[in-house]
């Protein structure tokens, strides 16, 4: 067996950026084990300029290719974008990824051999392996955040919800009616509604009304607030809605007259969607009314509430430039070249990878402001849209490609841009 060839630093970096990854899904870190690394620097000498193929190790195994070891494990991060919570099953576009957050891996060994391309190849190996077949998202399944309050005449909308999927109808808002306290919650699936979880209101039909989306690409992450004493009961008193791309919903509840509050945070796992509401109803007023008294929420893996969307890709502007290229020096067009993401009802998509990918002698895409690279992968903002630069280094045409890859076919367009003297 090889000694690795990574120096102390590049070890610790390894484990500084795997343990950043998997510290953002909940995960403990990794450790270094050398025996890993020195089977991992056996194969990398082995298969150093030829074809990137893996051993039949019963370790878990990546490989990279790339021109710095922390480019090749962020190479290996970004698949990320591609996974959806799948199960692990084939050949996937994103085991890379899933391998270095699987949940029941705890060791790493890293082996790399520089190649005459000026590259060096990364065999990264890991102790127990991930990617099983079947099995799915890699660090978590879980069925159930909450409940938080105290408990009374309980409900719960889960096998309803599961009906409601079964004829393709998913959680699209959440309705609360609130005042000093939170009145009552509601879970709305289309056009059909699993009840009222409370009342209307103390007095009766006063309170306050208000509407949480459900949307495919901004899910809920996290619902924060405080239950506690309200006069004579216990109830949930306030709740906040907090959004993937940042939005807030809420607070909705006062907390007016609150005797006692305990805050609460029920934080939904990276890959899990909120599928139905779990909680009990308490009365108030006397008898005369219904309040919240606790809440929790029942999961589902994303990808079983909402498969890969059929989009469509359209450029915005960019397309058909002619720059003047200076001598000794390579152009970048002036128009950033950009494009928009939609659903069929032209519903703009955000969040989604557009990878922009460029063609012809000297040509490159770059991010504004970021590396250039032969091509590069831009996530869509809020309205749908992407932006790359494009580089050329020689006269002539080049094409720069832009494709969005969430569906059962890739969908693709092209952009042509000419240096000139």
């Amino acid at each position: 067996m090889t000694a690795s060839s990574l120096s102390a630093a590049e070890k610790q970096l390894v484990l500084d950026m795997h343990n950043q990854y998997r510290s953002e899904v909940g995960l403990p870190g990794l450790v270094w084990d050398d025996g890993l690394a020195s089977g991992a620097q056996d194969w990398a000498d082995r298969i150093a300029n030829g074809d990137m193929v893996h051993s039949d190790t019963p370790y878990g195994e990546n490989i990279s290719r790339a021109d710095t070891l922390q480019w090749a494990i962020e190479g290996m991060y970004e698949e990320r974008e591609l996974y959806h919570g799948e199960t692990a099953y084939g050949n996937k576009p994103w085991g890379h990824y899933t391998q270095m957050v699987w949940k029941d891996t705890k060791k790493i060994g890293v082996g790399g051999y520089n190649r005459t391309d000026g590259t060096t190849l990364y065999v990264f190996r890991y102790d127990p392996p991930g990617n099983y077949g079947g099995q799915a998202a890699p660090f978590s399944n879980q069925a159930t955040v909450g409940p938080v309050g105290v408990a009374s005449a309980t409900f719960d909308d889960t096998e309803q919800a599961k009906a409601l999927e079964q004829k393709g109808k998913r959680l699209t808002k959440l309705v609360l009616r609130w005042g000093d306290v939170v009145d009552s919650i509601t879970a709305v699936y289309g056009d059909e509604a699993l009840g009222e979880h409370g009342g209307r209101g103390i007095p009766p039909e006063t309170g306050t009304i208000s509407e949480v989306p459900i949307a495919r690409h901004d899910p809920i992450v996290e619902v924060a607030g405080f239950h506690g004493k309200w006069f004579v009961g216990h109830y949930v008193q306030q709740m906040s809605f907090k959004t993937k791309l940042g939005k807030t919903y809420g607070p909705f509840g006062s907390r007016n007259h609150a005797d006692t509050s305990a805050a609460f945070s029920l934080k939904i796992p990276e890959w899990h969607r909120i599928r139905a509401l779990f909680g009990s109803v308490t009365p108030a007023n006397n008898n005369a009314s219904k309040v919240l008294g606790q809440i929790g929420f029942a999961l589902a893996p994303a990808s079983a509430l909402f498969p890969k969307p059929t989009v469509g890709l359209g450029i915005l502007e960019g397309d058909n430039q002619t720059a003047k290229k200076p001598p000794g020096s390579g152009v970048v067009f002036p128009r950033l070249l950009r494009v928009r993401v939609s659903e069929a009802n032209l519903v703009p998509v955000a969040g989604v990878t557009v990878t922009f990918a460029a063609a012809g002698a000297g040509a490159r895409a770059a991010l504004d402001g970021g590396r250039p690279a032969q091509s590069v992968q831009v996530k869509t903002d809020q309205d749908g849209t992407a932006s790359a630069l494009g580089v050329a280094d020689a006269l002539g045409t080049i094409q720069v490609t832009a494709t969005v890859d969430t569906g059962p076919e890739p969908r693709t367009v092209t952009f042509s841009l000419t240096a000139v003297n």
